[in-house]
């Protein structure tokens, strides 16, 4: 086994030396072991050594560990490993007392026989794989600055014993990787070779690379368990791993090479940076390290100070980031206005010199957060659009055991007795429509959710002061009330609210019901607005609670806390209900309450198909929506043809900025229409979306102005017959009816293909561009569509025997997103063009790529008509409009060109005409 690995290892190393200047650097195997003992050695206080060594059993077991314990959790023979090697420090640490005693030398060469003997192991492959290897290892590696060496046979025994072990690459590119490639690298000093320790510090450092699977993601953020967003927990360790390997091997042969430097120094910055405030951590990016005491704060220099070195063009930026979080210079020093939406972790974070707001939603791409190793409890609404609202950083410090976790700050959910997570390790997230839109300093985030019995849209509207949060289409069947939590946090001074325009202090140990009538709640430097009322619930009470009820690692014993608790109710079996609050940060006083200007704030639209607030000192609209619809307000009206999400800036002026994004991550191209008093005529642009794995879901960045195209008119026409044909033991079979399947398979019985037919007669005689549009849906998969030149067929007669055949290929499209309705489209100009001067007939064969994929196409009997099989075309020129078109095609192209969706007044289709 040692050959064949030894053999890759060597393989590699040549791969990684060839990077290294031929003049080898001046820091020897002998200097990295120093400061391996430097970065990880502690050395153990006389009284500790003496109770090791008097508890110690001649076999070098100590008799209160129980060597057969396979625990997964709180594993204790984890103790025994940090143990043998706290003795190793002891006895070849020069400040040791015990330096070359030979009762210590006895005890660890006894302890590490014993070990090897027994092998222990855990049934939590950590412990197996990663934990044990790389803390013995490192007591190999001490022992060989002892004044008497172990026996090379025990040492080769450990050697030979984890080289049976898994690579560094079995476990993807995020932190485990680099934990199991730790003790590669002490294996390969312990033995001295070079090509083991470039192989070791390579594995450590490759996962510094860009990746759509564990690890480092492109949008800056880390994911770990699946994709599960967890910057804080495994991103944080990964970092703090690399740190410090990286300033161990600074200067030789195997240092961290610089083309590492830009994945490593963006997490930094643009990643990390943005989910803490101060000395705070945001509560949903840490995983289940929620449910540890002290997880949501801390001083981050330890992670920041090495990179100051490693990264030193940015070094005056750690130092910053750093200094906030020991307190040096308060939370908001130096933070300059930034709205960032990782498109990939479901993750948004809006950052003022003021505030942060962090928000977490889940998708059907993405895990919710975990539960394992009994940790996180009761984190099951962790990902439903959980809301972190920090100011002055503290605001949810040690908080965990006493939460209401039905009420997880931004979420709207059940209110479940049951809040654990359904599974271990995290779930995947149901939502097939969540994202954000962001132009770097402003923007929106949506989340719709059918989950619990309960369906809502949700949305945030983030600008400079304030934070429109809008809720719509609430409907819940579940046996439990509803609630929208606007905050829960640690109670800290006053709670001053406005009821009907009384101001007045909150009574302690009070909850209150406000039916309609609170204007707005100051607490703890964040103010709340509620501009259309509803049924609000106001706590400032003590909560209960022990780390032990959402940690089994932690202590039982109860804690007490005051908490601040704000929410909506919506009641039993809630339908159609909607909600409205304003979260406004920086707020100190009642009177900086009441000077708060809400007339900047319009919401224009709060219903399940659009969202929308403007901003009137900003002169922005941001809107979602949920479906191919049109918004009008103040003159302007904003159509679209997809679902997706908007920040639409300058919109009173005439050069509109459009930022857009696709939270289906279902489209390729999304149409936005604009009319507004500020130019004249529509406009229309049309906005490629991001098609790859790392930027699905991203913004894209457009303008309509003066010169942004008119939209041409174009003509569509419904399938006029479909069907689908199934293989082997179905080949006699028709299915004419209800939805078109296409599958791939081994199996001839279980192949589909479907075919369309459309009848060209209404389309004008003239050129332009043809296109088909199909919405399919079912599992992800990849569609050929194939010209068939054979239209005798009809879908009462079609079966697999008698299929006509393919003709000429035209093209492959896919849909990545399992069971979300989603247009694809192919041009088939030539085809159609050919077609319409022959038999005026053209018919498509759609065939599926994935193997066992089971896909659906939606079919010309669909009852909702925009589902349909269509083919769009878009005549090029002018129409001649005696020999083209006669006034029902004129009809068609002019309503189309208004609004392929709705009927629109038909003086404004004659005008476009007279004007043509």
């Amino acid at each position: 086994m040692f050959l064949d690995k030894g053999c890759l290892k060597i393989m590699f190393a040549v791969l990684l030396l060839c990077t290294v200047s031929d003049a080898l650097a001046e820091v020897s195997n002998d200097e990295i072991i120093s400061r391996v003992r430097d970065t990880y050695g502690v050395v153990p206080s006389s009284e500790t050594v003496a109770q090791y060594l008097s508890t110690q059993s001649s076999d070098g077991s100590w008799p209160e560990f129980d060597y057969n314990d396979h625990s997964q959790t709180m594993w204790p023979l984890n103790t025994v490993v940090n143990r043998i090697n706290s003795l190793a420090m002891a006895y070849t640490a020069t400040t040791s007392s015990y330096c070359g005693d030979s009762d210590v030398y006895d005890a660890v060469y006894n302890a590490l026989a014993h070990w090897e003997d027994k092998r222990p192991y855990s049934s939590n492959w950590y412990y197996n794989q990663l934990y044990v290897p790389e803390v013995m290892c490192r007591t190999l590696l001490y022992m060989k600055d002892g004044l008497q060496q172990l026996p090379q046979q025990l040492e080769n025994k450990y050697m030979t014993w984890y080289d049976t072990l898994p690579e560094p690459d079995y476990h993807d590119f995020g932190a485990n990787r680099i934990g199991v490639a730790k003790w590669h690298l002490w294996q390969g000093l312990i033995r001295d070779s070079s090509s083991e320790i470039a192989y070791g510090a390579d594995g450590c450092f490759n996962s510094l690379a860009y990746t759509t699977a564990e690890g480092f993601q492109h949008d800056y953020t880390y994911m770990d368990h699946g994709p599960q967003v967890y910057i804080y927990g495994y991103g944080s360790v990964a970092v703090d791993w690399i740190n410090k390997i990286a300033l161990i091997l600074v200067g030789s042969p195997y240092e961290l090479p610089q083309g590492y430097l830009d994945v490593y120094s963006n997490f930094l910055r643009g990643g990390l940076s943005k989910v803490r405030r101060g000395a705070g951590i945001s509560f949903n990016v840490n995983g289940r390290g929620i449910s540890r005491p002290g997880n949501l704060e801390g001083n981050v220099s330890y992670l920041y100070g090495p990179a100051k070195i490693l990264d030193p063009n940015f070094a005056d930026a750690y130092q910053a980031i750093g200094d906030r979080s020991s307190g040096s210079l308060p939370p908001g020093d130096g933070i300059v206005p930034d709205h960032t939406h990782f498109n990939r972790a479901k993750l948004t974070t809006h950052t003022r010199s003021g505030y942060n707001i962090s928000i977490v939603t889940n998708s059907v791409r993405t895990h919710k957060q975990e539960k394992g190793n009994g940790e996180n409890l009761k984190g099951k609404f962790l990902s439903e659009g959980s809301s972190n609202i920090h100011v002055h950083g503290d605001e949810y410090y040690n908080i965990p055991p006493v939460w209401d976790w039905t009420k997880i700050p931004g979420t709207t959910v059940p209110q479940h007795t049951d809040t654990e997570p359904p599974a271990d390790w995290g779930v995947m997230g149901t939502s097939t429509f969540t994202g954000g839109v962001s132009t770097s300093r402003y923007g929106a985030v949506v989340f719709a959710m059918d989950e619990y019995n309960t369906q809502i849209k949700k949305a945030w509207f983030c600008f400079d002061e304030e934070v429109v949060c809008l809720g719509t289409g609430l409907n819940s069947t579940d046996a439990e009330v509803v609630s929208t939590t606007v905050n829960q946090a640690n109670l800290s001074g006053a709670v001053t609210v406005s009821q009907s325009s009384v101001i007045s202090d909150l009574p302690a140990d009070t909850n209150s019901l406000y039916t309609d009538t609170l204007d707005w709640v100051l607490h703890d430097s964040v103010g709340y607005f509620f501009p259309q009322g509803g049924d609000l619930n106001l706590s400032n009470q003590s909560q209960s609670g022990s780390w032990y009820d959402i940690n089994h690692n932690q202590s039982p014993d109860i804690i007490t806390s005051d908490v601040f608790k704000l929410w909506f109710a919506h009641g039993l079996h809630p339908v159609d209900e909607t909600y409205a609050y304003i979260i406004a940060p920086g707020k100190t006083t009642a009177a900086e309450m009441q000077a708060y200007d809400l007339s900047n704030i319009s919401i224009l639209s709060n219903t399940p198909t659009v969202q929308a607030v403007r901003h009137e000192a900003l002169d922005m609209i941001q809107v979602v929506f949920y479906a191919p619809d049109e918004l009008t307000a103040n003159g302007t009206t904003i159509r679209v043809d997809c679902p997706c999400v908007m920040v639409l800036s300058n919109v009173s002026t005439a050069n509109i900025g459009v930022h857009i994004a696709d939270p289906a991550e279902a489209h390729q191209t999304i149409r936005v229409r604009w009319e507004s008093p500020a130019i004249v005529g529509l406009r229309e642009i049309a906005c490629a979306m991001p098609s790859t794995e790392s930027t699905k879901g991203a913004t894209v960045e457009y303008e309509i102005n003066t010169n942004t195209s008119v939209p041409k008119p174009f003509l569509t026409s419904e399938a006029s017959e479909d069907a689908y044909v199934r293989g082997g033991n179905y080949a006699d079979q028709a299915y004419p009816d209800g939805l078109l399947v296409v599958k791939t398979a081994q199996d001839p019985s279980y192949v589909r293909r479907a075919f369309l037919k459309f009848d060209l007669n209404d389309f004008p005689n003239t050129n332009g561009i043809a296109k088909i549009g199909l919405t399919v849906t079912g599992a992800a998969n990849d569609f050929d569509v194939f010209f068939v030149s054979d239209d005798s067929w009809t879908q009462d007669t079609l079966i697999w025997n008698t299929q006509p055949e393919a003709t000429t290929y035209i093209g492959r499209r896919s849909s990545s997103v399992p069971d979300v309705p989603t247009v694809l489209e192919w041009d088939i100009t030539s085809q159609f063009l050919a077609e319409k001067a022959g038999d005026k007939e053209i018919s498509i064969e759609v065939v599926g790529v994935v193997d066992q994929a089971y896909s659906t196409i939606f079919s010309c009997e669909d009852p909702d008509e925009l589902n349909r099989p269509i083919i769009e075309f878009t005549p090029s020129g002018d129409l001649d409009m005696d020999n083209d078109v006669d006034m029902d095609d004129l009809m068609k192209l002019a309503l189309n060109w208004l609004n392929p969706y709705d009927l629109k007044d038909f003086s404004y289709v004659s005008y476009y005409w007279l004007e043509d």
